[in-house]
């Protein structure tokens, strides 16, 4: 739907803007750029829903009855160290954003609030230079040797360097893990075991007698290919598993592999939680990811119709990628619709000779592959798919239950 040139409230439509998420919903929705009519002639970039439901009316005018802040033309301008090159966006708070170029050649985007009361004043580099004015001319006798003192698995081999940052002074350590990996390491991270290793084994405490879901760490297994510490462990069925640290304390392994076969819970709560939410959010913002599982999911229903079980990837089964898959239904993209009416729903994938009209009993069946070639898929918007139904609008001749192989 086109809604240039429209009016809604006070706000005029005149330009499309790119797709996003929309943070109410948390899905992908329209956005169109809008300019209010009031004094100010604010621009702002609104969404689809916002405008036809009638809660976003204004920049804000109709509101307080003032019109949004005045624009003040920055360009060109000298902020200390900044200047400033051209006009960016304007939030949803009416702060208005400005490209900028810092004298060492740095170039940011800065908020002009920030810029004309004076909180920013370079890219970071002017605040290096005045750390190090400050701390230039101390004794080196006033930092503390580190050298043959023991963090974790680091082992210090001698001073590195001093740097002076916009945070003050930084004294980086020359160390050496267990593992044989040497790093350059902050005294701060040092002292304050935030660091404590390279990272070859994030999990290296004992671990000996913890139970964690089904599985009693029994004792040390010795280090994995990655690096990782391993544990020899004893599940509550009489089985054993040798398992990752890392893999125990997120909660990822909770037993030998008998609770999947017995339909047991083992994972947190907070684990499988986090793990659905995560699905659901590619589910909702990744193309690639939607089609794989919806594909995935399509195919097995329609095997489990005639008592069969899918029996390998999808994509071996009719034989071509997710990537060919979306180049295909891209070329049968609807002429006013995008990937994003896909992912909340309002575009289907359809076969364009029914399903249910092909004679199939297997996946290794003629009519079932004739079924799922890509040339019998498109996209559909979702209320002419559901009239369709399976009605056939060209002659077509079912195949006899013969296999592939």
């Amino acid at each position: 739907m086109d809604l240039i040139g429209k009016n809604f409230g006070r706000w005029i439509v005149i330009a499309h803007a790119p797709d996003q998420i929309d943070k109410g919903r948390g899905a992908a929705s329209r956005f169109w750029l809008c300019r209010c009519s009031c004094e100010a002639q604010t621009e702002r970039v609104v969404c689809e829903r916002s405008l036809t439901r009638g809660t976003s009316i204004s920049c804000g005018c109709s509101r307080t009855g003032k019109p949004s802040k005045k624009l003040i033309d920055l360009t060109g301008k000298q902020f200390e160290r900044w200047t400033v090159l051209y006009r960016t966006k304007t939030d949803d708070y009416d702060n208005i954003y400005w490209m900028c170029k810092c004298n060492c050649g740095t170039q940011r985007e800065v908020s002009g609030k920030t810029l004309i009361n004076g909180k920013s004043r370079s890219c970071g580099c002017l605040k290096s230079e005045e750390a190090s004015k400050r701390l230039k001319g101390k004794p080196s006798g006033s930092v503390q040797d580190l050298t043959g003192q023991r963090f974790g698995k680091w082992l210090v081999l001698g001073l590195a360097e001093r740097l002076y940052t916009e945070y003050g002074l930084r004294i980086m350590w020359n160390c050496k893990c267990d593992c044989g990996t040497e790093r350059s390491v902050d005294a701060a991270t040092l002292k304050g075991k935030d660091s404590q290793s390279c990272g070859c084994s994030p999990y290296f405490n004992d671990l000996t007698g913890n139970v964690y879901g089904r599985l009693t760490v029994i004792e040390d297994a010795g280090r994995s290919k990655e690096g990782h510490v391993l544990w020899f462990c004893k599940c509550a069925c009489g089985g054993t598993k040798t398992v990752p640290g890392v893999e125990l304390v997120r909660g990822h392994v909770g037993s030998c592999g008998c609770a999947s076969e017995q339909g047991i819970i083992v994972r947190p709560e907070y684990v499988r939680r986090k793990k659905a939410d995560d699905i659901q959010r590619q589910y909702r913002e990744d193309i690639k990811f939607n089609l794989n599982r919806r594909m995935s999911s399509m195919i097995r229903l329609a095997l489990r119709r005639k008592n069969t079980e899918k029996g390998g990837r999808w994509t071996e089964i009719v034989g071509y990628t997710v990537d060919e898959l979306r180049i295909r239904l891209e070329s049968t993209m609807p002429e006013g619709y995008t990937w994003a009416d896909y992912l909340v729903g309002k575009l289907h994938i359809d076969h364009i000779v029914p399903l249910a009209v092909h004679n199939y009993e297997h996946a290794t069946d003629i009519d079932f592959l004739r079924a799922w070639a890509l040339s019998n898929l498109r996209l559909l918007p979702g209320d002419d798919n559901m009239k369709k139904n399976d009605r056939i609008d060209e002659p077509f001749q079912p195949s006899l239950l013969l296999r592939t192989s």
